[in-house]
């Protein structure tokens, strides 16, 4: 073998292990800042993630995106605020300021029962900055994808928007449907609303289209008096189920203006997109 030939060969070895030596000090380095929105700083907080895909899920409850961080700062950033595309994900965080080399974990979490069958994507912007100087603003983008199940548990509608202008009730529904092999069975509702009564339809009352249509359970939502102002709130149905054991219902409130005499009558509305009290 030619001292050229040993050459040629030593290049083409080392040249196909130059993606691996790169990978490897990648692995070394660890998670870095990510690229900010325009306009903004880059963001010190490096993420581990940027987006987290589950994928397709079984039929549950919550879906949860977990997102590490690190503060790779020489001083301390405090999270300012997140900034979710759709008012169904709600976001958690233990603490709001890390000091340097400090790590932390987002958590965004998605309500099934609040949302349509099929794929999903969600984002979720974390604004950051130097604890007590407003001057300074970082911005980075998460994304959070889910694929919900086609047979699962969902609400019609999805929440609730009630306009209370008077002291004179009005009457809701709320349908439960569950088009899974087993089916739920919602043993009792509560609400902590003062002026809103919630019931349990009885099944017999089901309507035979209502049934044909995965409809296990409604629920009467009877709105009464309402302070002025707006008011959102949950009510939360509890059922003897593993993944489903309790669904809630977003409802919004809008009771009179105090400027206000006496206006029609109340009248409420569904939403054909969640709205952004959906938590």
């Amino acid at each position: 073998m030619t001292p050229r030939y040993k050459r040629r060969q030593a290049g083409l070895l080392l040249a196909g292990l130059l993606p691996c030596l790169f990978a490897l000090a990648a692995s070394f380095v660890g998670p870095r800042p990510g690229q900010s929105a325009a306009g903004h700083e880059r963001s010190p907080l490096a993420f581990h993630q940027y987006m987290v895909n589950l994928g397709e899920v079984p039929a549950r409850r919550n879906h949860y995106g977990r997102f590490a961080f690190t503060n790779r700062a020489a001083q301390a950033v405090e999270i300012r605020e997140l900034k979710t595309s759709c008012g169904c994900l709600s976001e958690h965080l233990e603490k709001r300021v890390f000091e340097p080399g400090e790590t932390g974990e987002l958590l965004l979490r998605i309500q099934a029962a609040n949302q349509m069958p099929g794929s999903k994507e969600y984002t979720c912007e974390v604004v950051s900055g130097p604890p007590g100087d407003d001057s300074v603003a970082w911005s980075t983008d998460l994304m959070f994808r889910v694929v919900l199940p086609e047979q699962s548990v969902t609400l019609s509608p999805r929440a609730l928007i009630v306009h209370q202008y008077t002291p004179q009730p009005t009457r809701n529904v709320v349908s439960i449907h569950d088009t899974r092999d087993r089916q739920l069975k919602p043993q009792r509702v509560e609400c902590d609303v003062p002026f809103v009564t919630a019931t349990l339809v009885p099944r017999e009352d089901l309507k035979a289209q209502d049934i044909e249509y995965g409809v296990v359970q409604q629920v009467e939502i009877v709105v009464g008096a309402a302070p002025a102002g707006q008011h959102d709130f949950e009510i939360r149905v509890f059922a003897d189920d593993s993944e489903f054991d309790v669904i809630r219902i977003p409802v919004r409130v809008y009771g009179p203006q105090k400027s206000e005499s006496v206006t029609p009558a109340g009248s409420s509305e569904v939403a054909s997109e969640t709205p952004p009290f959906v938590d």
